[in-house]
């Protein structure tokens, strides 16, 4: 192929026209996603905003050129918290932030085009044309564009796609490596996938010069060789790891790679078997035709891999979705395979597979930006509606919600970002709560704990539940205590007036006579790790205490609407008799805390002081409840602040300082008087 200088005038404006129209069809292919709101991991680049004063965050931005990226110890992409900085200093809006990752698909797919112009045997520009809406169409090109925090794999794969061009003008044209280095050093800043650096561009190597001696390719590689092993070194200077955070071993680390390598010959299909005609086709196929055409037929075939499945997806809720990476030399090979000769007496097999292929592409394509336009119209509806519910909150009688989606809208952790600035137009007294339904492995004694709930309701605040179309309230107790009756079945109790589960705080049992062994269950419980279980107690004096805020079932079931039925009693092994006495408590006792400064504005560093216990005789459980969530955890006045609930502050404060922090301190589960809980109290840390 010609360098572009010895072009004639005409194939050169052809090529100039098909890369506007290739940049042109970009922007008009995911125009609509300049409307999308944020998502999942787009709430965490609040990190790089000073909320307090509506402005960027510069050292926050800068000091990622020397750390783990967002404080992840094995990810190191400095260049992408630089562009989010630049979007969010030229323009607030979120529009803008989705035209930044378009531009990007833009630049991504104007740079393959041109490759693939230099490398075409014939017809340029189409080549050129073919290859730049290979990458527009890819379904995989749909995440990086819909998805502001995506805009990693974009960039990255950006760069490498222009890293690409330069090395095959080196190839073709000789002087120094100089310019694609430095797009491959920029792809390396942004995401870890560029170390796939030397595959690319042996790949176009082979393209650029297929009758080339391997001593003198693996010399051009060496470049590329050397900038990995810088990149490693800088890495390993700044303290940042190569693995996933995770202690794998090295038989778990080959499996995994195993794993992945196989999927790219046998796909995993949707009902997660293995597809092989994939291999099969990458061994006969190209061993049917003349070289010229299986040179270019056989990435071509690989390219059939990447067709619409699931292969490329792990399970959950992100099923699905496609890797970026290799997009830019699938279409290279695409847009190549379009204008390529067809051997005698066969028909033009390339062409027509390249069309079909680019043809499925779009159709799946479209799904997938119609998927995410259903996703975001339920975000920004959910967005707003809890705006609206939480509008007439106050920091005294705070909102939290629970039951929201999760992936990929949400991450369960940032529910209450959505009552945050600027989300919203002024910070909301907004707590999330997603350990009520949802494990974590962080704080597993959180999941399943309906304590914070009761406190809550004891302070006048509002917990909700997403209920589509509107946040709907969980019902309060309607009033502070209600007595049990006995059952139609013995040993069971059941409030004598309808009585939501909300109310099911504490209970108090007076026995006719002393008691060694008493034991507590719910009629309607959980099977699973949520399961209230079994409370048990000996009663000397006749009378004992039930803590039962712990309980979620008989919240979940008040915010169903569904009656509860009450508890089972049983007293030394038999069944509780009907003289017994049992009085349903709608909250537990409130204690006063040692002159509260309620809402005063503390220094994070200052915290731990005011989260001193009040006076107890045993240990406490003190929870903290943030936008983030709720954490719980035994605490003393001789102790220091638990580190669960320091990693969680830091976490939360780290993210979206200032925020209102809340805690309240209760008796532990198995404490054996009347169970008692401070007064909710809270603070704006700093």
């Amino acid at each position: 192929m010609p360098s572009d200088g010895l072009l004639p005038r005409r194939d050169r404006a052809r090529q100039r026209l098909a890369t506007v129209a290739v940049f042109g069809f970009a922007l008009a292919w995911f125009w609509a996603t300049l409307t999308h709101g944020p998502r999942n991991d787009d709430f965490l680049t609040v990190y790089y905003f000073d909320r307090e004063h509506a402005a960027v965050a510069w050292q926050r931005v800068f000091g990622e050129f020397t750390r783990g990226w967002f404080g992840v110890p094995y990810l190191y992409r400095p260049l992408i918290s630089l562009s989010l900085g630049i979007d969010r200093a030229l323009s607030p809006s979120l529009a803008f932030a989705h035209l930044t990752n378009v531009l990007w698909l833009g630049l991504t797919a104007v740079a393959v085009a041109a490759t693939a112009a230099r490398l075409a045997p014939r017809l340029p520009w189409l080549a050129a044309l073919g290859a730049g809406a290979a990458v527009v169409l890819h379904p995989a090109a749909v995440e990086p564009t819909a998805w502001i925090a995506a805009r990693t794999t974009g960039m990255q794969v950006a760069f490498l796609a222009l890293a690409g061009n330069a090395y095959v003008r080196w190839v073709q044209s000789g002087g120094r490596p100089t310019a694609w280095l430095t797009f491959a050093a920029l792809a390396l800043l942004c995401k870890e996938g560029a170390v796939m650096l030397p595959v690319l561009l042996a790949m176009l190597d082979l393209l650029a010069a297929p009758a080339c001696p391997l001593r003198l390719r693996l010399r051009r590689l060496g470049p590329a060789f050397a900038l990995l092993l810088a990149w490693a070194l800088l890495r390993l200077g700044l303290g940042i790891d190569f693995g996933d955070g995770q202690p794998h071993g090295l038989g778990e680390r080959l499996g995994n790679l195993a794993h992945r390598a196989t999927q790219l010959v046998a796909p995993i299909a949707t009902d997660g078997g293995r597809l092989w005609w994939p291999a099969l086709l990458l061994l006969t196929l190209p061993a049917l035709l003349r070289w010229r055409a299986r040179t270019l037929l056989l990435p071509f075939a690989a390219a059939l891999l990447l067709l619409p499945t699931s292969h490329m997806a792990e399970s959950g809720p992100l099923d699905g979705r496609l890797v970026f990476d290799g997009v830019p030399l699938i279409a290279l090979l695409v847009g190549l395979a379009i204008t390529t000769n067809a051997p005698r007496k066969l028909p033009p097999l390339a062409p027509l597979g390249a069309a079909a292929t680019m043809l499925a592409w779009a159709c799946t394509s479209a799904g997938w930006l119609v998927r995410y336009e259903h996703e975001d119209r339920e975000a920004q509806a959910i967005t707003k509606a809890l705006a609206a519910a939480a509008a007439a909150a106050t920091p005294a009688a705070p909102f939290a919600c629970t039951a929201l989606p999760l992936l990929p809208l949400f991450h369960a952790k940032l529910w209450g970002a959505l009552g945050l600035v600027p989300v919203t137009r002024r910070d909301l007294p907004v707590i999330g709560l997603p350990e009520l339904m949802y494990p974590d492995d962080a704080a597993p004694t959180s999941f399943g704990d309906a304590a914070p709930v009761h406190a809550l309701f004891a302070a006048g605040g509002t917990v909700a539940t997403w209920a589509n179309p509107v946040l709907r309230p969980m019902p309060a107790p309607p009033g502070p205590a209600q007595p049990l009756v006995p059952g139609s079945v013995a040993g069971q109790f059941a409030p004598a007036a309808p009585w939501p589960g909300s109310g099911f705080a504490a209970l108090h049992v007076q026995l006719p006579a002393p008691a060694t062994n008493v034991r507590l269950r719910l009629l309607d419980d959980f099977p699973d790790g949520r399961a209230f279980g079994v409370l048990s107690a000996a009663a000397p004096t006749g009378e004992l205490w039930f803590d039962t805020t712990h309980a979620l079932a008989p919240v979940l079931f008040a915010n169903l609407g569904l009656p509860f039925r009450g508890f089972a009693i049983e007293v030394d092994g038999a069944a509780a008799p009907a003289s017994l006495t049992a009085t349903l408590h709608a909250s537990l006792s409130q204690r006063a805390l040692p002159a509260p400064q309620r809402g005063r504005a503390v220094a994070a560093a200052e915290l731990p002081t005011r989260l001193q216990p009040p006076p107890h005789d045993g240990p406490l459980l003190l929870y903290v409840l943030l936008p983030t969530g709720a954490r719980s955890a035994t605490t003393t006045a001789a102790e220091a602040l638990p580190a669960t609930l320091q990693e969680h502050i830091a976490y939360a404060t780290n993210l979206f300082a200032p925020l209102t922090i809340y805690w309240f301190w209760q008796t532990p589960r198995d404490w054996h008087g009347e169970p008692w809980r401070s007064e909710l109290d809270w603070a704006l840390v700093r």
